[in-house]
């Protein structure tokens, strides 16, 4: 192609043959679309943090220190009203010389007494029987049979395979409830999409 040198800059652009650059065309039907529960059912099972015993034992102590302390303003006071109430009793029994008085002063002051014995008992550390009842349905252990379906699942989904495969290697916590939840969780969502 030869310009002349005197034409407009304008003119040698529009007489230049135009150069195509090739593209890459990736058609939308062939991209397989997860659902947002797949993903999600996903993401839970690589973020699953395995919960040890000591750890859960830590949770159990908490969830029962937040249960007694809700109710320790309350016991203070009854145990306080009780000494008080039987130290009146008592002192109204011997200023009327009457022994009965006296004696339910006493007895008095004793429930007072047991109230906050039983008070201070709560603040104490539990022993490891006593957090049994804190501890959740879904955070106890799975039993041999789930952890044999859990198997069979895992051989018959090589994804979820590879998704639980460090559960195994984990030392000190063992599968509970909540990760046998994710993994149904998981094979619902695959599933459906």
């Amino acid at each position: 192609m030869s310009v002349n040198a005197n034409s407009h800059w304008m003119d040698r652009v529009r007489s230049s043959p135009a150069t195509s650059k090739p593209y890459w065309s990736v058609p939308l039907q062939s991209l397989k679309q997860e659902s947002r529960e797949l993903i999600a059912a996903r993401a839970a099972l690589r973020g699953r943090a395995g919960i040890t015993q000591e750890h859960l034992h830590l949770l159990a102590r908490d969830r029962r220190r937040a249960a007694l302390s809700a109710g320790r303003p309350m016991h203070g006071l009854l145990a306080i009203g009780l000494i008080a109430a039987g130290i009146a009793v008592s002192v109204a029994g011997n200023l009327l010389s009457q022994q009965f008085l006296l004696l339910s002063g006493f007895c008095v002051s004793f429930a007072g007494l047991l109230v906050g014995c039983v008070l201070l008992a709560g603040m104490m550390d539990p022993q490891t029987g006593d957090l049994a009842k804190y501890v959740r349905e879904d955070e106890s252990p799975v039993c041999a049979e789930e952890i044999a379906s859990l198997v069979r699942a895992a051989q018959a989904d090589p994804e979820l395979e590879s998704l639980i495969r460090g559960w195994w290697k984990e030392s000190g916590a063992p599968i509970r409830k909540q990760d046998l939840d994710l993994v149904r969780t998981f094979q619902q969502a695959s599933r459906g999409n």
